[in-house]
Parts: C-alpha cells; sequence; structure tokens
C-alpha cells in the first residue's frame, strides 16, 4: 500500500514541476533570404533535457500542419508535411539544454508562415513567423532618342515581398519612383524609364528595395556632358536587417 501512494505522490510532482517553465522564442520574427538555411528559435524556461519529450512543429495553414515531430526520441516522418521533406531537424545537444530550435535549410517562398512550437506534455507553445525575401539582380539600359535625349531603363524581376524602384539624382534626391507587379509565380517584377538631357553632366542611381527587411539592390550611371555616353554601373549586395 506504501508503495502505491509513493508512486502516485512521484507522478503528481512530475507534473508540477513540468508545469514550470515557460517557452520562449528570441525573436517574434525571422527574416531569411530564399535559398538560405535558418533556425527557428525555441527554447524554454529554465533549461530542461527535452530529449525524451515529445516535441512539435507545425503550420495550422497547412494540411497536414506538421513541419516536425519527435517522439520517444525519434523523428516522425509519416505525419509530416512532404513540403518540408529532408530539410527539418532538430538538434540533440540542444534539446538536452531545453532547446527546441528547429533547423530549416533551403529556405523556399512557400516555407512563409507562422510556426508553432508545442510541448504536449506541458501544453506549452510559443510562435515566431518567418519572412522569406526574394532579391534579384537589376538590368540596365541607356539609349538616347530622337530629341537628343538619354533614357536610362532599370528593371528587375523575381522579388518578394513587393519591393519599390526609385530613381536618385546625385544629391540622393529620389526623382522617380515605380511600383511593381505581381507574376503568376507569385514574384514581383518592377520596371522603370528615366529621360535625362546628355548636357545634364549628372550621375543617377537606380534603387530597388524592399522596406520592410532592408533588402535592396543599386545600379548608378554616370552622364557626360559631352557627345559620348559613359556608363558605369555598380551592384551593392543584398543587405538584409532581421525585425526583432
Amino acid at each position: 500500500m506504501q508503495l502505491v501512494q509513493l508512486s502516485v505522490l512521484f507522478l503528481v510532482l512530475t507534473h508540477f514541476c513540468w508545469g514550470q517553465y515557460t517557452m520562449v522564442t528570441r525573436s517574434q520574427v525571422v527574416m531569411a533570404p530564399v535559398g538560405s538555411d535558418i533556425t527557428l528559435p525555441c527554447h524554454v524556461e529554465p533549461a530542461a533535457d527535452l530529449r525524451e519529450q515529445v516535441v512539435e512543429w507545425a503550420r495550422l495553414d497547412l494540411t497536414p500542419p506538421y513541419v516536425h515531430i519527435r517522439r520517444d526520441g525519434l523523428d516522425l516522418l509519416i505525419n509530416q508535411n512532404p513540403l518540408y521533406l529532408g530539410r527539418t531537424a532538430l538538434s540533440e545537444c540542444w534539446l538536452q539544454k531545453g532547446d527546441l530550435s528547429l533547423s530549416l535549410s533551403r529556405v523556399k517562398l512557400s516555407d512563409e508562415g507562422t510556426y508553432r512550437c508545442f510541448l504536449p506534455r506541458t501544453n506549452t507553445e510559443a510562435q515566431v513567423t518567418l519572412r522569406v525575401v526574394s532579391v534579384a539582380p537589376l538590368s540596365i539600359s541607356v539609349e538616347k532618342d530622337p530629341s537628343g535625349s538619354v533614357v536610362l531603363r532599370c528593371e528587375s524581376v523575381g522579388w518578394s515581398p513587393e519591393p519599390e524602384l526609385q530613381w536618385l539624382d546625385s544629391e540622393g534626391t529620389v526623382v522617380l519612383r515605380a511600383e511593381a507587379q505581381r507574376g503568376s509565380d507569385d514574384l514581383f517584377s518592377v520596371s522603370s524609364r528615366l529621360t535625362v538631357q546628355q548636357t545634364q553632366g549628372n550621375t543617377f542611381t537606380c534603387r530597388v528595395q524592399h522596406q520592410p527587411s532592408g533588402a535592396s539592390r543599386e545600379a548608378r550611371l554616370h552622364i557626360s556632358g559631352e557627345s559620348s555616353l559613359h556608363r558605369f554601373v555598380f551592384l551593392w549586395p543584398m543587405i538584409l536587417k532581421k525585425k526583432v
């Protein structure tokens, strides 16, 4: 009889202790470029060994919703959404320290969404949103029209989310803006023409950027005041700013 009482007491205390843990994400929004390998953060406080716990990562807007499931120390692939097959992982070392962060490789546009990190045993969860950024190269062309004016053309195809194109003069003042158009593949394209006088002797910059993420591409062109047209093009690398 005493043995039964001790067993019941042990189970109650175990459940009570687990109930004290809090699920935490270091960042509510993660921004990542297409094709990158990222980590969706999630851990418990205080730290605890979670290697034998059931861990679920899911996107509730999908069917089936499961992105990754771990049970009894094993990854369960049978219920995993096929979109994530072979691209997710949980670290044994991290789990031992209470870190449930999910590694996601080869990020796709379709990965964008809100992810739920869940411990069924304690009914504890946290959410993190993934924003996927696609940045495309610029295409620049320069030509003259019959009046002698110079026409600068700047275009770029394959952006996500929607970017904005700006033409800037040598002082950094925006002289023209252009909006992007969504294509059938859900990627955005943007194109703009700027007409200038060859005698202006000025430098113009075409900039395409995402305002929220800070990702951008730029090309700079110098218009000489002589009969010849000199073009200097500089492409800056993508800049990503993580929103916290």
